[in-house]
């Protein structure tokens, strides 16, 4: 094989190796990133921006952005006014990632008892202890966590849902609860099958929810070949939305050469 390289004195961009590195991370979003790094630091990042830079549509650009974060490369913070609205979202990406406590990729496969040892935890507390009396629900958080556990790209919780989720709390559930019920219904084969039923507003239900903070859910590993190997649904539903589009694109091309994918391995 050989490179061609030119001479790095103007109008290039040095970027660290790790994200290059990280089989995690699907090629359209280190492409995604790459451009990024190679924008001046002053750039002021908005997804409507980036968007005219790039031949991606606005899905495209979130998923890449979902993608970073989970993998630890961007940190997001929402700015809100005096009266609490949304003003804008403060993008901050990152060459090296940092240790984040939630990881879809990993976390979501340790799910073999109902109650976890090393309950998911999320970097701003999903509920707030306010004067040792009434908690509230960080429903920013909440989603943020919601769209990481189901692959998701919801923008708002509804108000219906943050009323059922509130009456939770005030029955004596616990945050580790929410989070429990919220994986456990993401892992149920039944919503891997038909992802639309799998709402906050579904989950929050109190028959719902106590269904699924007692379940038992079967462990779910993901290959490290999984790119060149067939996948169960559960598998495939570990899979981001980018890469799942790549496995079923090398599926599709192995299929019309002639060739085939290595057999499912649980």
């Amino acid at each position: 094989m050989k490179i061609f390289r030119v001479v790095k004195d103007k109008n290039y961009t040095t970027i660290n190796n790790t994200i290059f590195k990280n089989k995690k991370i699907s090629c359209k979003t280190k492409g995604f990133f790459a451009t990024i790094m190679s924008l001046p630091d002053d750039w002021d990042f908005s997804v409507n921006g980036i968007k005219e830079i790039l031949l991606e549509g606005k899905s495209s650009v979130y998923s890449f952005i979902d993608e970073l974060e989970a993998n630890g490369y961007l940190r997001k913070k929402t700015n809100r006014d005096e009266f609490g609205k949304i003003i804008g979202v403060e993008y901050t990406f990152l060459e090296v990632p940092e240790n984040i406590d939630f990881n879809p990729q990993t976390d979501l496969q340790e799910m073999d008892k109902p109650f976890m040892e090393n309950p998911l935890q999320l970097s701003t507390n999903i509920i707030k202890p306010l004067n040792n009396k009434t908690t509230l629900i960080d429903f920013d958080a909440l989603l943020v966590f919601f769209n990481k556990a189901t692959g998701k790209n919801l923008r708002v919780i509804s108000s219906k849902s943050k009323a059922q989720f509130n009456a939770r709390i005030k029955e004596g559930n616990s945050k580790e609860d929410i989070v429990r019920a919220i994986v456990n219904c993401s892992k149920d084969p039944y919503h891997i099958e038909n992802p639309k039923y799998l709402t906050p507003e579904f989950i929050s239900r109190p028959d719902k929810f106590e269904k699924y903070v007692n379940a038992i859910v079967k462990k779910i590993d993901l290959p490290e070949d999984w790119f060149h190997r067939e996948l169960t649904k559960e598998q495939e539903n570990l899979l981001t939305n980018e890469q799942k589009a790549m496995w079923k694109k090398n599926k599709t091309v192995l299929a019309i050469e002639g060739g085939y994918l290595r057999p499912i391995k649980k």
